[in-house]
């Protein structure tokens, strides 16, 4: 339906509702809206102008990765002025590997010897070559340099619910089979996760994750401007043994306790958490 249409009918129907509720004798009533930006109480996430990246055209290869034997000026592989760029955006969150093309991705295509990853036909992009040069190892190390939150897009086109569980073991787990297979490509750890929100108060709670058993973590967070500097709450979820876990028997065996390892100093928030650990910190 056309706009000049739709406007056209709204109208009319204005017309006829005026009509009537003159012929009927109604009183109009007039209504004042104030809108009062400066009392604004809430935050829009800024998760919520995230970006996408998909292996369509040239925006991954050839537009973002190029590989660290190409002729365009690069940082092991992922092109300069693209790194350049995108800095400049502040993106807080990139979704990865699609879009349609996560419908017929495979991660395990993905990861390993590049010279030794399969190169496959894309049919949903008109038979396209895929070779699968930039894959797990690659985006996460991208939204590293960038300081980008990653989320991965699974397949749930031609996939299974064992290939996204995997997955996500692969890039979590701090032991295991799966850590095992991503020790052998490269890196030993997975990545610490944080998340923050913030309240009616103006109080904001940040809280990290750290799943690896046998290290402890330094963290350091800059605290934004506006953001308070006193630490209201701090506490910890852990225990002594790392493989504990809670049961009827014991069900206190991991529990939550103050976390005294965190300190606000020079605008960061500084927190050593020990291996396999949640701290949840509150700031105002």
């Amino acid at each position: 339906m056309k706009i000049d249409s739709v406007v056209g009918k709204f109208a009319l129907a204005g017309v006829m509702a005026a009509a009537f509720a003159a012929e009927a004798g109604a009183v109009m009533r007039e209504y004042k809206i104030q809108m009062r930006t400066e009392e604004s109480r809430d935050t829009i996430s800024r998760m919520v102008y995230g970006q996408f990246a998909e292996h369509l055209g040239s925006c991954v290869y050839e537009g973002i990765w190029v590989g660290e034997d190409s002729p365009i000026p690069n940082t092991k592989g992922y092109r300069n002025d693209a790194l350049e760029a995108l800095r400049q955006l502040h993106v807080p969150v990139l979704r990865w590997p699609g879009g349609c093309f996560a419908d017929d991705y495979h991660w395990r295509d993905g990861i390993g010897d590049p010279s030794k990853r399969p190169t496959l036909i894309i049919n949903n992009w008109g038979g396209t070559q895929e070779d699968n040069s930039f894959g797990t190892h690659e985006f996460f190390n991208l939204c590293e340099m960038l300081g980008i939150e990653p989320y991965l897009s699974v397949n749930i086109g031609s996939g299974t619910v064992q290939e996204a569980a995997q997955w996500i073991e692969y890039v979590t787990a701090p032991n295991g089979p799966m850590a095992a297979e991503r020790a052998a490509n490269g890196r030993n750890v997975p990545t610490l996760a944080a998340t923050a929100s913030r309240a009616y108060d103006g109080s904001v709670t940040i809280t990290v994750t750290n799943p690896i058993i046998a290290t402890s973590a330094k963290v350091e967070i800059p605290l934004p401007e506006g953001v308070g500097r006193n630490i209201e709450l701090a506490e910890i979820l852990t225990a002594p043994d790392p493989h504990a876990r809670n049961t009827f028997e014991r069900p206190d065996a991991v529990k939550t306790m103050p976390f005294k390892n965190a300190k606000v100093k020079g605008g960061k928030l500084i927190m050593e958490l020990p291996g396999v650990s949640v701290a949840s910190v509150r700031v105002k």
